[in-house]
């Protein structure tokens, strides 16, 4: 089995034995997985394989470089702000003004706070020169040696599965992506199109067109066509120029203008094109939304038409007339009204067009009539739609409003400007959106009611989110959808952690935000003066280890964060938002970086970095520099999933507005899993052994069988979600 398929089932809690049972080592592999990373395996112990633990290892790290400060947090508590600040200058100095990146740069008086003028001239020119004399100034002899873990984890609990079953588990979870209409993760999508290849899996449906392109990509195989409508050949194209040898780069939405395929993607296109007419009934009225972009395309790759349909396209294309639903949306909204307009929408495009042009409609509605005529042309049994939509209508719409999307694996982030915002004619009343959210309601309630029978559901299932908008994410070991939460305990250190190599900087910050979103900061730039300020024997709410510049062979960051008493010291601050951006300008895809964050009973326990008070880890990944991490909300003491990464090529954080991260702290209080499953159950049950489906992350006896969600299952709930197969039109 392919590392891919190994490192997903990791994620699902799952280890792979590929050698049969009585492989040797079993109880010492059990040993090591509980011992070094909180592993307990609940089924199939007598399969445990040594190259489990090197699984593990690379999931959960091991062997993790030692941050700039190696004593952190103890030996940093009781460093002056000028000591922190001329240490890091020293660093600045070898790495940036001597351009010295061979090593890891570490503290020189972080175990010699006392040491003397004369002793630290000389410790810096023996760290700048090299020299031998002095050098065992730089660690004495009584460096500490960290002791070992003292405090209990909490335990993972993993099943041990042969390959052959475990080869049916990775083929659920590939149906179920398969099946979702929505846009998949960078990892996701390698997934599929590696089963595709590894398998020669043919599959029999797909319902998300920028699945069937990444898979057209990825074999250059025209029968995906089916999987798409002819409009879907212009986003086709654009995917097969960024990834052309001499194609542009890409910062932006699709741009068809700089047109330069090699003439294999050229022949691909003109093939599918050619499919799309041999079928018959192209619907080719929604490709004149695009109408320039298909004229240059067409003359791009030379396209011959294939029959008569074609060559009528080819000629309305070029004739220049726009024959599009939208544009006779716009003319019968001016003429005609938003009621006629709706209409005349939802017989071309179908419900999901209206729905997306809902706020466009709504707020030009001068009469209750209009309003209900315009909202029953928005009727749609797509239950994606509907959540994504009820989402919206609970997100604030006054002052500036904050439009998101995302575009080639990465967030955009558009805040209005001042002039946009005076001149804005969207404003629909607070009355109306609220009165759209409970139709929704009533519509989500009949569309999900009886898909499923008993279902048993835990209640902490109200704190994850439905997986709506994962394609700039990342994964890895407890990924979670965007807003997911967890509760943190106040008796415990939150240390949240980056480690890298093959790039000789990221930075690891957190954002303090207020309720309006406004930006204190904690980063290299500030850290120095936020602890040099405080005494040894004071609590400190958060530490930081020093700003790693020279870690291409390795290097970390970590910040420390005490949630009881920074919420004492910082009441104005309600969110920490924990980021990572490449100060070196490489792009996350060119350089290996994990992230994620521990929970610490004692800080200064065992090693800085201890795989077994994991609680995620995830490898960041994809074209940007800037990744929002996972925040902390200090109010209702939980931890909230973001995982996503910006569009910003931003080498610094805190330069930008970072207000849009506010909805995702409220995504579970309008929406959740518990609500989900709770719709769809016929009947919900306090007994997991009465339950057809039972939604847990809890190890439970299970009855026989019984269907089991986890909160890591998102391809199994959007499975759920896309349960009805939807016609081109709504996807």
């Amino acid at each position: 089995m392919r590392d891919i398929f190994r490192e997903f089932l990791f994620t699902k809690h799952i280890l792979v034995n590929e050698a049969g049972a009585g492989s040797g080592n079993v109880l010492e592999t059990l040993v090591a997985l509980a011992r070094f990373f909180g592993i307990e395996i609940t089924e199939g112990a007598a399969l445990a394989q040594p190259g489990m633990i090197r699984l593990a290892q690379e999931m959960l790290g091991k062997d993790v470089p030692e941050p700039f400060y190696r004593g952190f947090p103890a030996t940093v508590r009781g460093l002056t702000e000028d000591q922190l600040l001329f240490d890091q200058a020293v660093h600045y100095l070898r790495t940036y003004g001597l351009k010295d990146f061979s090593r890891p740069g570490h503290s020189l008086i972080e175990f010699n706070p006392e040491m003397g003028g004369r002793e630290l001239i000389r410790a810096v020119v023996t760290e700048l020169t090299g020299s031998a004399a002095g050098a065992g100034r730089l660690i004495p002899a009584g460096y500490p040696v960290r002791g070992r873990l003292n405090e209990t984890a909490e335990k993972r609990p993993f099943a041990i599965l042969p390959e052959e079953a475990a080869l049916k588990k990775l083929q659920e979870s590939v149906d179920g992506l398969f099946q979702s209409t929505r846009p998949l993760s960078i990892l996701q999508t390698d997934l599929l199109c590696e089963f595709v290849r590894e398998y020669r899996f043919i599959p029999q449906v797909c319902n998300c067109k920028e699945t069937a392109i990444a898979l057209m990509l990825a074999t250059m195989d025209p029968d995906y066509a089916r999987f798409l409508h002819l409009s879907d050949v212009t986003g086709l194209a654009d995917a097969l120029n960024a990834a052309a040898p001499f194609g542009p780069a890409r910062k932006g939405p699709p741009d068809l203008k700089n047109l330069n395929l090699p003439n294999r993607s050229r022949r691909l296109l003109a093939k599918v094109i050619d499919q799309k007419f041999l079928e018959g009934c192209p619907n080719t009225r929604d490709c004149f939304a695009e109408q320039q972009v298909w004229c240059g395309l067409l003359h791009h790759i030379h396209y011959r038409p294939v029959n008569a349909a074609a060559e009528a396209f080819v000629r309305g294309i070029r004739s220049g007339v726009n024959q599009s639903p939208e544009a006779e949306f716009e003319r019968l909204l001016l003429s005609d009204g938003p009621a006629a307009a709706a209409r005349a929408l939802r017989a071309s495009r179908g419900a999901g067009a209206v729905i997306r042009r809902l706020d466009h409609l709504l707020c030009r509605c001068r009469e209750e009539e209009e309003i209900s005529a315009v909202l029953a042309c928005a009727e749609t049994d797509n239950t994606l739609l509907l959540i994504q939509l009820l989402l919206h209508c609970a997100a604030p719409n006054e002052g500036r409003r904050i439009f998101r999307f995302t575009c080639g694996h990465r967030l955009h982030v558009h805040e209005e400007t001042r002039d946009e915002a005076r001149t804005r004619r969207t404003h629909v009343p607070p009355e109306t959106r609220a009165r759209v959210s409970r139709l929704l309601e009533q519509r989500l309630a009949r569309v999900l009611a009886g898909r499923l029978g008993r279902v048993y559901i835990d209640p902490d299932m109200r704190r994850i989110a439905v997986p709506l908008q994962e394609t700039a994410s990342m994964s890895g070991v407890g990924v979670l959808p965007k807003g997911s939460r967890l509760p943190v305990d106040l008796k415990k250190t939150v240390r949240g952690f980056a480690y890298w190599e093959g790039v000789d900087d990221i930075d690891l910050s957190v954002m303090g935000l207020d309720a309006q979103g406004e930006i204190t900061e904690f980063s290299w730039r500030t850290m120095g003066r936020e602890m040099g300020r405080r005494q040894e024997d004071m609590p400190s709410p958060i530490l930081y280890s020093g700003d790693e510049t020279s870690g291409f062979h390795g290097g970390s960051e970590y910040f420390d964060i005490d949630v009881a008493v920074f919420r004492r010291e910082y009441p104005g601050i309600r969110y920490l938002v924990f980021c990572a951006n490449v100060f070196s300008g490489t792009p996350f895809e060119d350089c290996d970086c994990r992230a994620g964050w521990m929970a610490r009973a004692d800080a200064d326990s065992g090693e800085v970095y201890e795989p077994a008070t994991v609680n995620t880890a995830f490898r960041v990944t994809g074209k940007g520099t800037f990744a929002l991490l996972y925040a902390i909300d200090l109010d209702k003491e939980e931890f909230v999933w973001l995982n996503l990464l910006h569009r910003d090529t931003e080498t610094v954080a805190g330069e930008s507005s970072m207000a849009f991260v506010l909805s995702y702290f409220r995504v579970t209080d309008v929406f959740n899993v518990y609500r989900l499953f709770s719709m769809m159950a016929s009947q919900v049950t306090d007994d997991p052994a009465q339950a057809e489906v039972i939604v847990t992350d809890r190890p439970l006896s299970l009855p026989a069988g019984a269907q089991v969600i986890h909160s890591w299952d998102q391809e199994k709930i959007l499975a759920y979600l896309s349960e009805k197969k939807l016609p081109f039109s709504e996807r």
